[in-house]
């Protein structure tokens, strides 16, 4: 459930900057709306020393440990700015869980389900028994879509969908050891990139396997390999529309 964060945002953003606690319920007892006085500060404080999100060291207000707050989690899956802003108040090791992750696993599905959906609406009704939802069958098959392309419908192209959360012009996502050797062996595998906000699923950009290659790690030493790799893609790194 979405609700106000902003409160919470303010002691977040004070701790950062280690405020001292008597300057931060000064500057609310002086503020002209109740939505950031001092009985707001005061709640939203407590809450947040209480789950340990935030500490006092000595007079200041400092930053505790991240951890997957029901709060924070449904708020993040929703998209919400002041979410984000919060998690990336805490520096890795400072963190519990890696919300990118932990959401990327949650909304997969819907994210499949949006490209499925599209990907049937812009194929002619004659293709659409070429389009499958493989992850539903087989999730280590290196890729969670077949279908026909939009650009030469008689070639076959297997999709990787990722959808993240996070707003912006750059999107985080997770690939696979077996994703990687999915479009390393494919010259028509693809990475289908979701962005899911608010209500609303887009489109961020698609991309070929192939361009991928060069910026997945190496394995450097006989009995050691690398399992999952995280990645970041802006817009301008994608093509736009469908493959």
């Amino acid at each position: 459930m979405k609700f106000d964060l902003s409160p919470y945002l303010l002691v977040i953003r004070a701790s950062k900057q280690r405020m001292d606690i008597r300057e931060f319920y000064a500057v609310g007892r002086l503020a002209s709306s109740y939505d950031i006085g001092y009985e707001t500060r005061r709640h939203a404080l407590e809450e947040l020393i209480i789950q340990g999100l935030v500490v006092i060291d000595g007079s200041r207000l400092s930053l505790g440990v991240l951890g997957n707050s029901s709060w924070l989690v449904s708020n993040l899956e929703l998209g919400s700015l002041e979410a984000w802003e919060i998690v990336d108040s805490f520096p890795n090791r400072s963190r519990k869980f890696d919300p990118d992750l932990e959401l990327l696993k949650k909304i997969g599905l819907s994210g499949e389900l949006f490209v499925m959906e599209q990907i049937t609406r812009f194929l002619p009704e004659a293709l659409h028994d070429r389009i499958r939802h493989e992850s539903l069958k087989n999730d280590l098959a290196g890729f969670d879509i077949t279908a026909p392309s939009t650009i030469r419908t008689e070639i076959q192209n297997f999709l990787e969908v990722k959808t993240s959360t996070r707003p912006g012009n750059h999107l985080t996502f997770f690939l696979s050891r077996g994703e990687f050797e999915a479009a390393k062996s494919s010259k028509n595998w693809f990475i289908v990139l979701v962005q899911a906000t608010g209500n609303e699923m887009n489109l961020f950009g698609y991309l070929e396997g192939s361009s991928l290659l060069s910026y997945f790690p190496r394995d450097t030493a006989d009995g050691f390999s690398w399992t999952v790799t995280r990645g970041i893609l802006s817009k301008d790194d994608l093509r736009i529309g469908w493959p």
